[in-house]
């Protein structure tokens, strides 16, 4: 009996003893990284949207390119659970992961990591830290790691539509239009080409400008609500379709457009504002003397 009494008592004695913390009095390391816009701001969000890096300038212009999108390293080291910011050189591993193609794309060894990706999708980026370089040949002796979502966007969201001179010069029928009377006319974004012919709604549209008169200068259209378009691609190839209509008596004629082969169609875009603030990007649509400016832009928010 006195056997199990004394049994009992280490049991309980062990069962009651203090957890001991492994780490406790040892420093360790803890992996981190923000993203850091083109403005030096940085953004410690879990998910990080930027646009894809894509230039397209006349070779005649000065201007601030976009070079991507880059991730700095914020290890820090915790000791006694007190976190502070780690001063050592770590040794770091980036992995890119292409989760829409399910592949790696892109890994570095240095403390911070440029994307300068064109392909719009999203990604996973995976900072891993470790001890030294021995053990960085192996993802599975990372003593730590952390994880961010990428996307790369190609949605920006439109700043002004401006015509510089009102026009009725058209490649298509307007033959009914009445040059010396008022029209209204108005900006309009489908899906495609097809939406547009078969009458379907437009998925945006600006506010139409009431009696107009032909020669009218500096005629900007527009919009209540924030119209968000795809980066323009080059001639022919842009996944909307953008047109402008005027409308008179009832009747609607189709004036300009960015698919009728005839149009000229100049486009830039790859470069940013002065304050590095937003990416922007502006296309032309022309025909005879008068030329229709879409402007638009991709703000660094997050």
């Amino acid at each position: 009996m006195r056997y199990y009494l004394i049994l009992i008592s280490a049991l309980l004695l062990t069962g009651c003893k203090k957890e001991i913390d492994p780490t406790q009095g040892k420093e360790v390391l803890k992996a981190g990284f923000v993203y850091v816009n083109p403005e030096g701001k940085q953004l410690k969000d879990p998910t990080i949207i930027v646009p894809p890096k894509l230039s397209a300038m006349p070779a005649n212009i000065d201007y601030i390119p976009y070079e991507g999108a880059t991730f700095k390293s914020d290890i820090k080291v915790v000791r006694n659970k007190i976190e502070q910011d780690y001063s050592g050189t770590p040794v770091v591993k980036w992995v890119l992961y292409d989760l829409d193609n399910k592949r790696v794309v892109k890994t570095e060894s240095e403390s911070d990591i440029n994307l300068d990706i064109a392909s719009v999708g999203k990604y996973r980026l995976t900072q891993y830290i470790f001890k030294n370089e021995i053990e960085s040949e192996t993802l599975n002796m990372a003593v730590d790691s952390a994880s961010k979502i990428v996307e790369i966007s190609a949605i920006k969201s439109i700043d002004s539509i401006v015509i510089d001179k009102l026009s009725s010069h058209s490649p298509y029928l307007t033959f009914s239009f009445k040059e010396d009377e008022v029209f209204d006319a108005v900006v309009s974004l489908y899906n495609s080409l097809e939406d547009a012919e078969n009458s379907k709604p437009p998925i945006a549209e600006t506010e139409v400008n009431k009696a107009l008169k032909l020669g009218a200068s500096q005629i900007a259209f527009t919009n209540t609500d924030p119209i968000f378009i795809p980066t323009f691609d080059f001639p022919e190839k842009d996944d909307f379709y953008l047109q402008l209509t005027y409308m008179q008596h009832g009747k609607k004629f189709r004036i300009l457009d960015n698919r009728f082969g005839s149009i000229f169609k100049y486009y830039k875009t790859g470069y940013l504002t002065a304050d590095k603030s937003a990416l922007q990007e502006e296309r032309k649509l022309k025909f005879g003397d008068m030329t229709l400016t879409i402007s638009s832009s991709f703000t660094f928010q997050r």
